[in-house]
C-alpha cells in the first residue's frame, strides 16, 4: 500500500474517501485528475452502490492489488465526457456514458466528482431510454445478471431457481431470464412476491415464509433445469444443487460450488466469476433501449450520504439498487 500526497493548485474535486487504512467515510477534496492520452474524464451524474464497493475498502483485496490512499472506493457509475486524451477515437466531450472504473490501483474509484477511465476499459455510451442516475445502478449489477445468465446456458420453457433474487443483480437477472423464454422461480429471505411477479417470475418463495427447498420440490418434482445462486455458501448451496434434474446447470456467484456437489448430484456446478466488459454493457444497451430492461431502485442519497447507505445496505433487506447521487 502506498498514499498519495494530496497535490496544490488546480481546481480541486469533491469525493468521498478514506484517508487512511481503517479509517471511516470522509467527504473531502482531493486534485482534479487529467487525463492521459488513451484516457477519458467523466464528470459523474450518480454513483452505483455495491456490496463489493466495502469489501474493497476493507481491504479483500489488499494481498493481490495495490492500493492507494485517499482511498475513492466504487466502481459503478454515469455521468458525461468533460475532457479526453490527445489518442481518443471512441469517446467525444458531452457523451452521457456509464461504466466500471475497475482499476489498478485500487482507491481510483467512482465516488467522486470525477473519474478517470482507459477508453477501452468497462465503459459504454449511456443507454438512451435509461436516466443517467439510474443509469449508474446498472453495470455491475446488469453485467453480473447477464453473465450468470450466459453461463447457465438454459433455453426458452426451462425452469430457472435464483438465489437471492430480490438484490440487485437478481432484479436484472429475474428481468433477463424471464425475456428468454425461461420460466422463473424466485428465492428471496423476505415476501417480496408481488415485486418478483411484476419483474417476471413465475413462481417466488421467501426463506422467512418456511421450507423454501420442500416448496419447490413440491412444485418440482422432476427437478428444476438450473439454478443462480448470488447470495449462499457451500452448505446451502449444496442443497440448492440437490433440487435440480441430473445434467442442469449450478452457478454460483460467490465460489460456492464444489466438485463434491458435482460429482453428488450429476450437475453442472460451476463457479462464474463476472469479466466485466464495454462489450457486456452494450448488450446490455440493446436490452434497456427495447423496452425489455429496467432499473429497479430502491433508494437515491447524496454522494455525501455514502456511510449511511453502506449501513443500510448491510443490515437491511435489499430491494433493488442504490445510488449516490453526485
Amino acid at each position: 500500500m502506498c498514499r498519495v500526497e494530496f497535490v496544490q493548485g488546480g481546481d480541486p474535486l469533491r469525493a468521498v474517501a478514506i484517508r487512511e487504512s481503517g479509517g471511516p467515510l470522509e467527504f473531502m477534496e482531493l486534485p482534479m485528475p487529467v487525463p492521459g492520452p488513451d484516457e477519458v474524464r467523466v464528470r459523474v451524474v450518480a454513483v452505483g452502490v455495491n456490496s463489493f464497493d466495502w469489501n474493497v475498502a476493507e481491504g479483500a483485496l489488499a494481498d493481490t492489488r495495490p492500493y492507494v490512499y485517499p482511498f475513492v472506493p466504487g466502481v459503478d457509475f454515469a455521468g458525461v465526457v468533460d475532457a479526453v486524451g490527445s489518442d481518443v477515437t471512441l469517446y467525444r466531450v458531452g457523451q452521457p456514458v456509464y461504466g466500471q472504473a475497475w482499476r489498478d490501483p485500487m482507491g481510483a474509484g467512482s465516488y467522486a466528482e470525477y473519474v478517470l477511465m482507459p477508453q477501452q476499459a468497462q465503459l459504454a455510451l449511456a443507454p438512451e431510454r435509461v436516466p443517467l442516475e439510474d443509469a449508474a445502478a446498472v453495470p455491475n449489477a446488469a453485467m453480473t445478471a447477464l453473465y450468470l445468465l450466459d453461463q447457465a446456458d438454459v433455453c426458452a420453457g426451462e425452469v430457472l431457481v435464483i438465489v437471492g433474487a430480490s438484490g440487485g443483480i437478481g432484479s436484472f437477472l429475474i428481468q433477463l431470464a424471464a425475456q428468454r423464454g425461461l420460466r422463473v422461480v424466485a428465492i428471496t429471505r423476505s415476501a417480496d412476491h408481488g415485486r418478483m411477479s411484476d419483474l417476471g417470475a413465475m413462481k417466488s418463495f421467501a426463506t422467512a415464509e418456511g421450507d423454501a427447498h420442500a416448496r419447490i420440490r413440491a412444485a418440482f418434482p422432476n427437478g428444476v433445469d438450473a439454478l443462480i445462486d448470488v447470495t449462499s455458501g457451500t452448505e446451502d448451496f449444496a442443497r440448492y444443487a440437490r433440487l435440480m434434474r441430473e445434467g442442469g446447470s449450478a452457478i454460483s456467484a460467490t465460489l460456492a460450488a464444489t466438485p463434491e456437489v458435482q460429482a453428488g448430484h450429476g450437475v453442472r456446478a460451476v463457479n462464474a466469476w463476472l469479466e466485466p466488459s464495454s462489450g457486456l454493457l452494450q448488450r446490455l444497451n440493446a436490452e434497456f433501449d427495447a423496452g425489455r430492461l429496467k432499473v429497479d431502485i430502491e433508494r437515491r442519497l447524496p454522494l455525501e450520504d455514502a456511510a449511511l447507505a453502506w449501513s443500510m445496505l448491510r443490515t437491511g433487506p435489499v430491494r433493488g439498487k442504490t445510488v449516490l447521487l453526485v
